[in-house]
């Protein structure tokens, strides 16, 4: 088992509204290895991002980190200064947003934008510079790069913006790269291409990749690893294949059943998860799944459960599967 270059432990993130404290995240935790894709999946609205954004030292008022740890290489983000978070994000830690047109500035060119992150985290200039973002866009197979480096980003197709982000990403050569839902605004003939880029990526440059998606598709496709999210808890974590293999936590099995595959029977309605999503300024007590869990104890709606090994590499948050395991 390879060292974890990311380790967040306990992470708690609450937003202050005057409806009331949003508790995002309570009490998140897993680790990314060295050299490893880990998929972070969950419905929309149960915490990825703020995950992502809370790793990135990215929170901004109302939204507060109000616990936990969170180790990079061997030092907790969270006691960094501003100044050395700033010198981490780019150049050790990228991130690859979803929607290009919103964090690719209209106004300046491709090439402008990718020198910038490169001469901030480099210190490099002229010719050099410009080698560099040539060479950044070649990574990402874009084509004819030198043309694009010239290009505003409403002169590029949606594909092409799309690699223009991830070019910037990788600029600076970074460890991690965290990449939210990065195909989300791209058509799906494109989608299957920005996937095998990255996958490919990650190989060649021996990085290691936090993917955010409720795409669990793409999560069996790229991911070595799969932790499962439900209303700011981990739930589930396990190697990609025992997961889907054996999945144990009710929410995942959920999951999992609600996917179609190619055998559907068009004419019969696939599993829902039956309930709504919790609200987070009045969670449900203890396991936030239990209102709508089949298998809920009163365990359940008292005491919160804790990750626990089940299996080697398995862990599981719930008190009535991780006994179930237990006596197995």
């Amino acid at each position: 088992m390879s060292e974890a270059l990311l380790s967040v432990r306990d992470l708690e993130t609450h937003f202050y509204t005057y409806q009331g404290v949003v508790q995002a995240l309570s009490g998140v935790s897993f680790d990314v290895r060295l050299g490893e894709a880990v998929g972070l999946v969950g419905e929309s609205g149960c915490g990825k991002s703020v995950t992502a954004l809370s790793i990135l030292g990215l929170i901004e008022p109302p939204g507060r980190i109000v616990k936990g740890e969170i180790r990079f290489e061997g030092q907790d983000l969270l006691r960094l200064t501003d100044r050395k978070m700033q010198d981490i994000r780019g150049r050790s830690i990228s991130m690859v947003f979803q929607d290009p047109s919103t964090y690719l500035n209209p106004v300046y060119t491709i090439g402008n934008q990718l020198s910038e992150i490169i001469h901030l985290h480099q210190k490099q200039s002229g010719a050099e510079l410009r080698r560099r973002a040539l060479e950044a866009l070649a990574l990402v197979r874009m084509p004819d790069p030198a043309r694009v480096l010239s290009q505003y980003p409403l002169q590029l197709s949606g594909g092409m913006r799309q690699r223009c982000l991830i070019a910037m990403a990788l600029a600076c050569h970074p460890s991690l790269i965290i990449a939210d839902e990065p195909t989300t605004a791209v058509d799906v003939t494109i989608q299957a291409a920005i996937l095998k880029l990255l996958g490919d990526l990650r190989h060649e440059m021996n990085m290691s990749l936090l993917l955010i998606t409720h795409n669990l598709g793409i999560v069996a496709q790229l991911c070595d690893r799969v932790v499962v999210m439900y209303a700011g808890d981990i739930v589930e974590t396990a190697r990609t294949k025992d997961l889907f293999r054996a999945p144990i936590h009710p929410y995942t099995k959920a999951l999992l059943q609600a996917v179609p595959s190619v055998y559907h029977d068009p004419s019969t309605v696939l599993p829902s998860i039956p309930g709504m999503v919790p609200d987070l300024i009045n969670p449900p007590p203890a396991c936030r799944f239990h209102p709508r869990c089949s298998q809920a104890m009163e365990l359940c709606r008292t005491i919160k459960p804790d990750l626990r090994e089940v299996a080697p590499d398995h862990y599981v948050a719930g008190h009535g599967c991780a006994m179930r395991c237990a006596e197995s």
